[in-house]
């Protein structure tokens, strides 16, 4: 009665940076777009679709059993605009895997930005030997 819910739609809607998708049935590849996400500088997000323990046995045609490498046109583009609303028909096709979407240039992280504000407050701060100095009365 409902149509499934897309969780690749869901966050290339709300603007995640990163957005793929992985199948155990290719470890490596299923590794290999981890280990790409996890050095992902913000969020990042992958769907790893599992095949169904109970029909995985008997031969199926069921769009998820059928897993494909995400199709020349859609995704990222090296040295080009951003693509995010572009990723979205391969997300509603059959179950393709790989990277959707990856952000060229991401917002800084919160250690990029604690870094630049530490050396902004740096400036002025005071050495070490002369931070006594200021509880001490003389």
């Amino acid at each position: 009665m409902e149509e499934p819910v897309n969780p690749l739609l869901y966050v290339l809607a709300y603007g995640a940076g990163f957005v793929a998708q992985a199948s155990p049935t290719d470890l490596a590849g299923m590794a290999a777009t981890i280990e790409e996400a996890i050095r992902y500088p913000g969020f990042a997000f992958v769907n790893v679709q599992s095949p169904c323990v109970t029909t995985a046995r008997r031969p199926s045609k069921s769009r998820a059993s059928r897993p494909s490498a995400n199709p020349d046109g859609y995704g990222p583009q090296p040295g080009g605009p951003p693509r995010r609303h572009g990723s979205r028909p391969a997300v509603r096709e059959k179950m393709h895997l790989g990277v959707f979407y990856r952000n060229p240039e991401p917002p800084p992280t919160y250690g990029d930005l604690v870094k630049e504000r530490q050396t902004m407050l740096s400036k002025d701060a005071l050495p070490k030997e002369r931070i006594l100095d200021l509880f001490i009365k003389k």
